[in-house]
């Protein structure tokens, strides 16, 4: 095991390294690598094993890096050729699919490049677009890019885990159609990619509402039906591993059908004779997985359940005896082999994990201990070491995990799935036999799903967590690992003690007069978390980008939860645009909220608030908060509408100006402007045109200017006169589509620190 983990940080180490090696450095290493391999004695093997993953991984990396998408294509209407490769995802008038180019073309003239895409689809009559099938689609593509900010979604870096080199959206135009030939199937990996489609539209006919979005999720790995609500329900209960496709269903339908297959098989004598009932049985069971994980479309979970499973069965078809741990570690080097990016995904370390939780706790199983005991351990196992990686992860983990998975997994693995897989072999083979089946069943999945939120509707089942450092989280994995150590070392108990620190650890506090802002990225919108010693408050929520998605629980939410920040004080809108107000909802839903200041006579708000009014002020813990503007709201425009926030703390002064244009510009620096000098300033507008007047960028002499807008927006924000304007004005000028999340301390005497940019904080070499 210790070589494979010695290849395993080597492949970790690059993957959190800023940038590449240069190719001929990690030629060389690897040339290095083999050689050590081979010549150095034993106990230091394990240094070659780390250079060689380090290098093997720089050098896939190298060679994925070359399909990236060129910064001239960004944005310019391209004719794209090729197939779709994935099961297209319905939302409301869009289409959401993979797609991999075979030509691209650009004003006629052929371009090199045959990345992976992730295409969306806008119409109000979407098209029947079928998996496999060739089609030509004039699309605008951009690079990779996603929302950067402690605790959220790294949308990048899952882009680049799956292989995706841009992203885009197909254009209207009469060039879209298909390429299909009259009678002209799909492929290969193509032709299952349909089957899987052809399946998802039977099960919907065969299914009810209710119990499709489960029965989707463990046929064919589609979760894209369940609801915000049923996916924070499976977190809440510690069940959302059992709605995905993963290590645990696949051993499961592997070894159910190891124990059907063998017991079968040994009722010949002649099947006997012609192989032996142990390697028939693992030939059946690698055949069931396999198919199970083709069902899957092959997902990356799946994909590492089958090699580990390869690995573990290999021996029982050779006739030789297998060693638990020796067959992990295989399996954990062949993953990594076939994809280096595979550490990057947080289900490729907790099944890692889960397993060796798993071995470690059958180590001590006893002679004639009951089966009951036996699963107890092995789930107190799994919970003491994957709940500081969850915390690590995600920040949360659920105290209803043990009790709802020692119902729930022998109920998903012993029934559920395989149902479900036996009802979906019949779906294949007898079509009206599998949907008969498949209706008989649904009410089983349905009783599930209901049997789980009631289970959550008990009490809070989840612990949020405030970030910890990362050393915290290993030392907690270390102590569960001591408490369930099978040797017999003394002092056992004493695991406890490792895993106190991570528990009791709280976040360094400010001092009076001093306070934090937290710049958000909220793409092309605007969201401010300003933080003193015992308050907090936040000024926006960012966009609602579609009825399932929206920056205040993709973005807002995440980090105050990462922070340990359980409440807000004071939520300010600014005024009730759809991109600074659209996460509104969201977050008054889920955190609750003292006070909410926003303009008066608003209809967007779903709760009643205070009027936005010049001359609002109030101070928390020695820093001062003042509403500047507007005098007078309901003669102003919306956008010169906007609550305009000053914080003031001695030498620390910050200005939050919303969507303020020139003419709001214009009536605050005639009432206040020598007050707002030297503030550090939010650019109005997003940096449109319409705000950033000579007068007021001149006037307030700003060392830092910061703008929130989205990349690649389609207004051109912001915009490069008014970014001109303030630099030429002496201030440095920050945009959140460039940085990410932009962190700042103040304090009274000192002013404020040097801002910290998230994408600087961690670089990747990806990006």
């Amino acid at each position: 095991m210790l070589p494979a983990l010695s290849f395993f940080l080597g492949v970790l180490l690059l993957q959190h390294s800023p940038e590449l090696p240069p190719l001929p450095w990690v030629l060389f290493g690897l040339l290095v690598g083999l050689l050590a391999a081979l010549l150095l004695a034993r106990r230091l093997a394990w240094l070659s094993l780390l250079l060689l993953g380090f290098c093997y991984a720089a050098l896939h990396a190298s060679w994925h890096l070359a399909e990236q998408l060129p910064t001239d294509w960004e944005g310019r209407d391209l004719l794209l050729q090729g197939r779709v490769l994935s099961l297209p995802v319905k939302f409301e008038r869009r289409l959401r699919f993979e797609f991999q180019p075979e030509q691209v073309l650009a004003d006629g003239k052929e371009l090199a490049f045959a990345g992976k895409l992730r295409l969306s689809w806008y119409a109000k009559q979407l098209p029947d677009l079928r998996a496999g099938e060739r089609w030509q689609l004039q699309v605008r593509l951009k690079r990779p890019h996603g929302f950067a900010n402690p605790g959220g979604f790294d949308y990048q870096g899952w882009l680049w885990q799956q292989g995706i080199r841009a992203t885009g959206y197909v254009r209207t135009s009469e060039l879209n159609q298909p390429l299909n030939q009259p009678g002209e199937g799909p492929a290969g990996i193509y032709f299952w990619q349909r089957w899987r489609q052809d399946f998802a539209e039977r099960l919907e006919q065969a299914a009810s509402a209710e119990s499709l979005p489960l029965l989707a999720a463990l046929t064919i790995g589609e979760r894209s039906g369940f609801s915000q609500e049923q996916w924070q329900m499976f977190r809440e209960t510690g069940a959302n591993h059992l709605v995905a496709i993963s290590g645990l269903h696949v051993g499961m339908v592997a070894g159910l059908m190891l124990l059907t297959a063998g017991w079968l098989w040994r009722r010949s004598a002649r099947l006997c004779l012609w192989l032996a009932a142990p390697r028939a049985a693992a030939l059946a069971a690698l055949l069931a997985a396999a198919f199970y994980a083709a069902m899957a479309g092959f997902a990356i979970p799946t994909q590492r359940a089958l090699i580990m499973l390869l690995v573990l069965l290999l021996p029982q078809l050779l006739g030789r005896q297998g060693r638990p741990w020796q067959g992990l570690g295989h399996a954990l080097i062949l993953v990594l082999l076939i994809d280096p990016r595979s550490v990057l995904s947080p289900g490729f370390i907790l099944s890692f994990a889960a397993v060796a939780a798993i071995l470690w706790a059958l180590a001590r199983r006893r002679a004639g201990e009951s089966w009951l005991i036996g699963l107890l351990r092995m789930q107190f196992a799994v919970l003491l070491v994957i709940s500081p990686l969850l915390i690590l992860l995600f920040n949360q983990a659920s105290l209803l995990a043990l009790p709802v998975n020692l119902l729930a997994v022998p109920w998903f693995s012993l029934v559920l799935v395989p149902l479900a897989f036996v009802a979906s072999l019949l779906l294949l083979a007898l079509p009206s036999w599998g949907a008969e089946l498949f209706a008989l069943i649904s009410p089983l999945y349905s009783l599930s799903l209901e049997g789980l939120a009631q289970i959550a509707a008990i009490g809070p089942g989840l612990v949020e967590m405030a970030e910890r450092p990362s050393w915290l989280i290993l030392l907690a994995c270390l102590g569960g690992l001591w408490l369930l150590t099978p040797l017999r070392l003394p002092g056992r108990s004493l695991g406890l003690l490792l895993i106190w620190p991570m528990l009791a650890w709280q976040r360094p506090t400010l001092e009076p007069g001093q306070f934090e802002m937290d710049f958000l990225d909220v793409g092309q919108g605007l969201a401010v978390v300003l933080s003193t010693r015992n308050h907090v408050l936040l000024y926006d929520t960012g966009a609602a980008f579609s009825a399932d998605f929206n920056a205040g629980s993709a973005v807002v939410l995440p980090f105050l939860k990462q922070r340990g920040i359980d409440r807000l004080d004071r939520l300010i809108i600014s005024h009730p645009a759809r991109d600074h107000a659209g996460g509104l909802a969201a977050i008054l839903a889920q955190m609750p909220v003292e006070q909410l200041i926003a303009q008066p006579g608003a209809k967007a708000y779903p709760r009643p608030a205070e009027p936005c009014r010049a001359g609002l002020a109030w101070e928390w813990d020695g820093v001062e908060f003042e509403i500047v503007h507007p005098r007078e709201p309901e003669r102003w425009r919306p956008n010169d509408a906007s609550c305009v926030l000053r914080v003031a703390s001695g030498k620390a002064k910050l200005l939050l100006t919303g969507d303020l244009e020139r003419p709001g510009e214009q009536a605050l620096l005639a009432e206040q402007g020598p007050r707002l000098a030297g503030s550090l300033v939010q650019v109005g507008h997003h940096g449109s045109r319409t705000s950033s007047s000579p007068a007021w960028v001149e006037t307030l002499a700003a060392p830092l200017a910061l703008v929130s807008s989205g990349y690649r927006n389609p207004f051109g924000f912001p915009a490069a006169e008014v970014v001109e304007r303030w630099r030429n004005a002496g201030a440095q000028v920050l945009n959140t589509a460039e940085t990410g999340a932009i962190h700042l301390r103040f304090d009274p005497h000192a002013g404020a620190s040097a801002p910290q940019a998230w994408r600087q904080q961690r670089p990747r070499y990806w990006e």
